[in-house]
């Protein structure tokens, strides 16, 4: 398994170089633009942090300061961290930039409005521009994203408004490549250029032990290029959620929580989501609520090795190892403990192999079987008041839900399914409508799947209690990737 986490210091919220200690810029003359030798020069104030205050240089309008924990940031020129708000749309692919913060919002968020600005060193000036807001004014972007301050920083170096709402970051010097962005009804993942990211409903998703399997091949990914590179993300999402993993083409692409990640080129301004529902299989990315994981776990029985007098049988899968034990119930009396055995087509392991009812078990092609012994004589009870309860520990699987999806019984007149253990007679089972299987037939069960109530699942088989293939769903809504 090729898999690179996205390191934490690829992120924009890194553990940044502490900033040196430097001291505050003197005050200056308004009309000569010198130091008046009257005054003091005040000494460097410090963050909450304890971290020197930046200072940009004093000639700058914007300029890059190192503030704790995000690095170098951009700041105006009085040291004032700078922010984007993710609800607008960048400028770029031929359009300006939009602004959603108006009316009361700009008391909060006062626009950043220059119409020359000065660079400090470092600064690409390709990163600046300008729009023209509502009201007239000229408000800077950085990146092509408006930037703003916060009213509720009161010092040069704070950044309390990181992460308000979800929506207003710091801009890093590396910029982002995934921002949360959001209109009245929906978020969704796009990138700096405001470029939607997608996900593929058929794409297998990733697992703690294995990658994701991208369906998306060929003439696809001319139509869907795979995103790609490392990642930059702000304080409201989760370095730990983003990773890369090598495609079978040799391609190292990012997953979000599991799922690859892909744009649409027919997306052709920020805020376009033109794939979203396309063919019921692509869909946006919703960082904060992206459906959970769902994985059908086959209980293989067929790659074990067979034998009899089994206490427990232990069934390896991809998400743990499931117990599996036997209980011979005889109606408002007793439930037996009974051993279990696991017979291939030649009873592989019995003392007496396949003899007459056993032989009867095997269809063609027919793949190792579960039996619940009859502790008398090593074979299945042939008792139809009294049912085999085969019970399935799937608490280690950390599912949040569990359902039965398939099974099949062999050779047995009625088959059901309860999650409560103990003797309870036959007609329970077929007065509460679940299916009466042939007799002489597989008995494959295919209706609604069952919920599993507390991760213990029992599974009655009357007449030859044997039983192949269960299959399991197994549904995630917890963050299991936080655990990679």
């Amino acid at each position: 398994m090729q898999r690179s986490m996205i390191p934490q210091c690829l992120s924009a919220v890194v553990i940044a170089v502490l900033a040196s200690a430097c001291t505050g810029a003197p005050d200056r003359d308004e009309q000569n633009n010198e130091i008046d030798p009257g005054q003091e020069v005040p000494e460097a104030t410090t963050d909450p942090t304890g971290d020197p205050e930046p200072t940009p240089e004093p000639s700058a309008d914007l300029a890059y300061a190192t503030v704790n924990p995000w690095g170098p940031v951009l700041v105006d020129g009085d040291g004032y961290v700078l922010y984007l708000f993710t609800s607008d749309w960048p400028s770029g692919w031929g359009q300006e930039a939009v602004s959603r913060c108006v009316g009361p919002c700009v008391d909060q968020w006062p626009p950043v409005i220059f119409n020359e600005p000065v660079l400090g060193e470092g600064l690409d000036a390709a990163n600046l521009g300008w729009f023209t807001r509502d009201d007239g004014s000229r408000q800077v972007t950085w990146m092509g994203w408006p930037v703003y301050r916060f009213g509720g920083d009161t010092a040069p170096g704070q950044a309390s408004g990181d992460g308000d709402a979800q929506q207003w970051f710091v801009v890093p010097e590396t910029g982002y490549t995934h921002l949360p962005t959001r209109n009245e009804s929906y978020t969704w993942l796009v990138g700096m250029e405001g470029r939607a990211y997608y996900y593929l409903a058929d794409d297998d998703i990733g697992t703690p032990t294995e990658d994701p399997v991208s369906w998306c091949t060929d003439a696809c990914l001319d139509t869907f290029p795979p995103a790609t590179g490392p990642a930059y993300l702000p304080s409201a999402l989760d370095p730990s959620d983003v990773y890369t993993f090598e495609r079978p083409d040799g391609i190292e692409q990012l997953a979000y929580r599991g799922r690859p990640l892909y744009t649409y080129v027919e997306d052709v301004y920020p805020g376009d989501t033109k794939a979203d529902g396309l063919a019921g299989r692509w869909f946006k990315v919703d960082p904060y609520a992206l459906p959970p994981v769902i994985e059908d776990l086959k209980l293989d029985f067929d790659n074990l090795a067979p034998g009899i007098d089994f206490d427990v049988l232990t069934v390896p899968t991809s998400r743990g190892n499931v117990d599996v034990t036997a209980t011979l119930v005889v109606p408002n009396v007793s439930a037996t403990p009974n051993p279990i055995a696991l017979f291939d087509a030649e009873c592989g392991g019995s003392a007496a192999g396949c003899t007459g009812d056993d032989e009867d078990l095997f269809a063609a092609g027919q793949g190792q079987i579960l039996v619940a012994q009859d502790p008398t004589n090593d074979v299945e009870p042939d008792d139809a008041a009294s049912p085999a309860q085969f019970t399935f520990d799937l608490s280690v699987l950390d599912c949040d839900t569990i359902e039965v999806v398939e099974f099949v019984a062999i050779d047995s007149k009625d088959t059901s399914f309860s999650t409560i253990p103990g003797a309870i007679a036959r007609d329970t089972f077929i007065d509460s409508g679940f299916p009466n299987l042939d007799p002489n037939l597989l008995g494959r069960f295919g209706g609604e799947p069952i919920l599993v109530d507390q991760g213990v699942f029992h599974l009655y088989v009357w007449d030859s209690g044997a039983i192949d293939d269960l299959t399991i769903r197994c549904t995630s809504e917890s963050t299991w990737w936080e655990d990679r």
